[in-house]
């Protein structure tokens, strides 16, 4: 068996902390899209420069996109056929809403979900999403009153700040494919909100794909 320092990842660089956090393609997309990326050089002293300056500036947001490469890259690695862990759906819900902008509705959905889990009494929650910009406003610190989504984002905040431990996370696009299935299934009705306590037929069967791996609780 060779022994090889490249990134398994990329196979483009040394595996080494700079690299795994910041210069490797899957993280730098990371940073790029967070307009965060502004590393001045490649050395430790830099690198280290760099995080001390994002931690003042907006510290929720860096450390849970830090966390988020770091636990991306060892599922990569480690657990290339089973990207994201299983849970069993407990309680859920779908909706179907009279909007055109997918980032509002990803925002009403998160705020749906996260409301559904307070009222079911769940009181340690983290709510995933696929949806990037979703995240990013959400974990910003500061939310403009020009935003078109300010309602939103305000509401889910104040929920975020009920006495509990709830957070919003970043996962990738296939660990949410059965969600694909709910919208093509709420995009039947008129505008409808449904909750339900265990999954239908057709549901389970999206969620025992592979790629589904979705707790919808």
């Amino acid at each position: 068996m060779e022994n090889s320092d490249a990134c398994p990842r990329c196979n483009s660089g040394p595996e080494f902390i700079v690299h795994c956090f910041y210069f490797c393609p899957k993280a730098f997309q990371v940073w790029q899209c967070l307009g965060l990326a502004a590393l001045a050089g490649n050395s430790t002293s830099d690198f280290l420069a760099w995080i001390r300056d994002k931690c003042k500036r907006n510290p929720s947001l860096f450390a849970a996109t830090i966390c988020w490469i770091w636990r991306d890259k060892n599922i990569d690695v480690f657990s290339p056929s089973d990207p994201w862990p299983a849970g069993d759906c407990v309680r859920g819900c779908f909706s179907s809403v009279h909007e055109i902008v997918i980032l509002r509705c990803e925002l009403l959905a998160i705020s749906h979900g996260l409301l559904l889990a307070w009222d079911s009494g769940y009181r340690e929650v983290i709510c995933e999403t696929n949806s990037l910009e979703a995240f990013s406003l959400i974990n910003n610190d500061y939310v403009s009153p020009a935003s078109d989504h300010y309602d939103l984002l305000l509401m889910i905040k104040d929920v975020l700040q009920r006495n509990w431990l709830a957070c919003v996370t970043l996962i990738q696009r296939t660990a949410n494919a059965a969600t694909d299935y709910l919208a093509k299934h709420a995009a039947l009705f008129q505008p409808y909100y449904r909750e339900w306590n265990e999954p239908w037929a057709d549901l389970l069967v999206h969620l025992r794909l592979p790629n589904a791996l979705v707790t919808l609780s």
